[in-house]
């Protein structure tokens, strides 16, 4: 974390420091393959859906997005999980 200083001016001219931290880590955020079969999943929605669960390692995270679906945070614990749609076959499956 960098610790940074800017000045905030209000139009009747008083000045006040805002201090704040840029965080220059990027996150952690790992992901396990998926081995289930695909072609034993419960259909729902014409889609098959997976449970993916797994860990990340970052203080300031607000956000994980498993295929376009924002997946639940566990902060405490370090763990995330969302429930991806999936298709027969191979799948990827991109965390960020």
């Amino acid at each position: 974390m960098i610790p940074e200083e800017i000045r905030v001016t209000q139009t009747l001219g008083h000045s006040d420091p805002v201090c704040f931290n840029v965080d220059t880590m990027l996150p952690i955020v790992t992901i396990d393959p998926v081995t289930s079969r695909t072609d034993i999943f419960r259909l729902t929605d014409r889609y098959l859906y997976q449970t993916i669960t797994d860990t990340f390692i970052e203080a300031n995270i607000d956000r994980i997005v498993v295929n376009e679906e924002d997946a639940k945070l566990d902060k405490t614990a370090g763990t995330y999980s969302a429930n991806v749609h999936l298709f027969w076959g191979n799948n990827l499956i991109n965390a960020r």
